[in-house]
């Protein structure tokens, strides 16, 4: 299975509860992230909260490659890929197992 995502809108379309939630995960202290809420649309800040956002996907995602719900493809005897990233964007690869 080859699954491909692009985030349309992606900067802007990240709520702000999860967004806060994902903050405080990384140690964000509740100062900064009540400035970081208080950003307008469009702010230049954003394409690197949406990054943040994307690292919680993608631990997320390694979690359950790690339980073994899903298997990526083995590219050698040492390399399996089941998922990238960059920017917006994000492809799956491999098989779920449930």
């Amino acid at each position: 299975m080859i699954f491909k995502v692009d985030f349309a809108k992606a900067y802007d379309s990240v709520r702000w509860d999860y967004l806060d939630a994902i903050l405080n995960s990384f140690g964000s202290g509740s100062k900064w992230r009540s400035w970081i809420r208080g950003l307008k649309q469009g702010d230049p800040l954003a394409p690197y909260l949406f990054i943040l956002v994307m690292e919680s996907l993608h631990l997320s995602f390694s979690r359950v490659v790690e339980e073994g719900t899903f298997t990526g493809i083995k590219i050698d005897s040492s390399i399996t890929l089941s998922h990238l990233f960059y920017a917006d964007d994000a492809i799956f690869i491999g098989k779920c197992l449930e």
